[in-house]
């Protein structure tokens, strides 16, 4: 058949467990997933709500092994140690949090240097390019650096506009095919 791709075990799990990323590094849960799913996210609604059926009981059961080991994954251990700082139960001694690659960072990455600086006399460097941002498979959101100031507050912004690494004609074509992006 033409057309038609056969889809593999491997495949599924690859994306249960992006999907599974995205979920825990956004803290979305079920209503939240369906409400964007009600509010037209996506564009094959009816696909969408038979992959949620197939994903919600493998979620449920990743998260009762790792309850029943006394383990967490990566995503669960951002979350958690941002809920520490934001409660109050954790005071981070370090005064500067210098965070690198920031267009790549998740929801619970930012959640996370959010709760690091947020008392008096913490101060946050940030490093990032939003043209540079190719890890939304592995959670990242573009929104972290380009709504900068709105998650983190004011603060002095610092543009390099020439590059070391290449030939200005490769930048000047890239920056070319990147301004074609809505969203950039």
């Amino acid at each position: 058949m033409r057309g038609v791709k056969v889809v593999t075990d491997v495949d599924m799990l690859r994306l249960v467990r992006t999907f599974m990323l995205h979920v825990k590094a956004n803290s979305l849960d079920r209503r939240e997933v369906e409400r964007r799913l009600d509010a037209g996210r996506v564009r094959n609604k009816a696909r969408a709500s038979i992959f949620l059926d197939l994903y919600w009981p493998i979620h449920d059961a990743w998260q009762a092994r790792l309850a029943a080991g006394g383990f967490v994954d990566f995503e669960d251990m951002l979350v958690q140690a941002a809920d520490h700082l934001e409660s109050g139960r954790y005071v981070s001694p370090y005064r500067l949090v210098m965070v690198d690659e920031l267009q790549d960072a998740s929801q619970a990455r930012a959640r996370l240097t959010r709760a690091l600086v947020a008392q008096p006399g913490r101060h946050l460097l940030a490093v990032g390019d939003d043209w540079q941002s190719i890890n939304r498979f592995a959670g990242a959101d573009l929104s972290v650096v380009t709504r900068f100031h709105n998650r983190f507050g004011p603060g002095p912004t610092v543009q390099l506009t020439r590059t070391f690494r290449c030939h200005q004609s490769i930048t000047h074509t890239a920056a070319h095919f990147v301004s074609k992006t809505p969203t950039r």
